[in-house]
């Protein structure tokens, strides 16, 4: 495991690495500058996409940033189900490198894997809730809305939804909400007075996702993708949505999907038998779990053959010139600027007896020698521009 933090990485692992494996994998600055930076020319590189399910509008965007790009595509990467290896394929990632494993994360809702949770009694004590009553989570995923911009439904969305949820907590008192923020949803005073209102209303951060659905009795969500941890750990789950969103900032995931849509069915979910509110064929197409293997175990095996077999990553040779002359660059723009900035610190203590007029406009125009001198020196943009012929 190796951190970019740790400057000895560029020595410790180079030219001794055979296979690397990637959390991510976009483009081909970031197999230069992750890959080749550190290790050098490794003989086979693994993606294991941290990220595989998107909303509709990127998944049918065979250009978007979603999906590997240039020298990226060269690299094996590991999909969770076939909607992403036929999404990669069509892409132009070759079939050879694709490598169907499965959902490693969905391991955890094995039977094997049971212990792993805490149980509900001991674990609601720790947080004081009553492990007797009907609990529901409510995933956030409203902060995630907002990056993409659509500022406008979300908002109105949100606002709706509080109107559900206190509406809910007027009429059921005898069940524990609790409320899971996003980890960027910082505007949280809504929320805040909820809880004041309401005893049997909580927002709590603490412990993972699957923790919670693992304990609780019914999973509500709006956008969030946790809602396939629901589905395969087997717990009843909602997709609230009191405002219609449009449909190219839909979950993929959640074509087909049945919806609450309206206040009466929110506040029926307490009592009533649910299932699963997502299309299990849909889900199962983005999520291949095998009943009868781990996918942990698939990954491995599929590992050991990437390792075993006799290949070698073709590294492209002009690009890699490129490269170490545009970061050699890079790294002497950083070094002159530290520089410069030392200098005018000197030129600011020196010149201010000369009176503050005459040290303004000497400041100035170094500044402008040194901008024109420092634009011939390449930067991130030329690092950019190094790779274009490796880009489609």
């Amino acid at each position: 495991f190796a951190e970019r933090s740790d400057l000895s990485m560029f020595t410790r692992f180079r030219n001794q690495v055979k296979t690397a494996i990637m959390p991510s994998l976009y483009h081909t600055e970031e197999l230069f500058e992750q890959v080749y930076l550190a290790a050098g020319k490794v003989e086979r590189v693994v993606n294991l996409q941290w990220e595989q399910v998107y909303t509709i509008a990127a998944e049918g965007d065979l250009t978007s940033y979603s999906y590997p790009k240039g020298e990226a595509r060269k690299a094996f990467h590991v999909c969770w189900g076939m909607a992403e290896y036929e999404n990669l394929k069509r892409s132009g990632v070759p079939e050879d490198n694709l490598v169907l494993a499965g959902p490693i994360h969905m391991d955890f809702y094995r039977s094997e894997f049971a212990r792993f949770f805490e149980d509900k009694k001991s674990f609601f004590a720790a947080y004081g809730l009553d492990s007797s009553k009907k609990s529901m989570l409510f995933i956030s995923s409203f902060a995630i809305d907002k990056k993409r911009g659509s500022t406008d439904f979300r908002s109105m969305s949100f606002e709706k939804t509080i109107d559900w949820i206190r509406a809910l907590l007027s009429a059921e008192t005898d069940i524990e909400f609790i409320y899971r923020p996003h980890p960027v949803e910082h505007d949280r005073s809504m929320l805040n007075e909820l809880e004041k209102e309401f005893s049997h209303f909580h927002i709590i951060s603490g412990h993972t996702v699957k923790q919670w659905i693992s304990v609780c009795d019914c999973v509500c969500t709006w956008v969030s993708t946790s809602i396939s941890e629901a589905y395969f750990a087997s717990i009843p789950c909602a997709i609230v949505r009191p405002i219609e969103i449009p449909q190219e900032c839909e979950m993929a995931t959640y074509r087909n999907a049945k919806m609450i849509r309206s206040l009466e069915d929110f506040l029926d979910l307490p009592h009533a038998i649910l299932s699963h509110s997502v299309d299990g064929k849909v889900m199962r197409r983005y999520y291949d779990v095998d009943p009868s293997v781990c996918s942990y175990m698939r990954l491995c095996d599929e590992l050991e053959r990437i390792a075993e077999a006799e290949l070698n990553f073709s590294w492209d040779d002009k690009a890699i010139e490129s490269f170490e002359k545009a970061k050699r660059k890079r790294v002497a723009k950083i070094v002159l600027y530290n520089c410069y900035l030392r200098f005018l610190g000197l030129c600011s203590k020196c010149l201010h007896l000369a009176g503050s007029s005459f040290s303004s406009k000497f400041g100035q125009y170094i500044e402008k020698r040194y901008d024109r001198w420092l634009s011939n020196i390449a930067g991130p943009s030329e690092l950019s521009s190094v790779f274009k012929h490796s880009e489609i």
